[in-house]
């Protein structure tokens, strides 16, 4: 069962990007795909909490 973390639409340093989806997790990691102010697509990676 995926741990996510943030949710769809939440909104990352000062707004720039915004979380779309969970792409996947692994061992140590959160990978999440989202948006930036320009509308490009960007990955967004991010470790796991303890």
């Amino acid at each position: 069962m995926p741990m996510t973390i943030w949710q769809s639409g939440y909104r990352l340093a000062g707004g720039k990007y915004t979380i779309e989806r969970l792409l996947g997790e692994g061992g140590f990691c959160v990978t999440y795909q989202a948006r930036d102010t320009a509308d490009c697509p960007v990955a967004i990676q991010t470790l796991m909490p303890c």
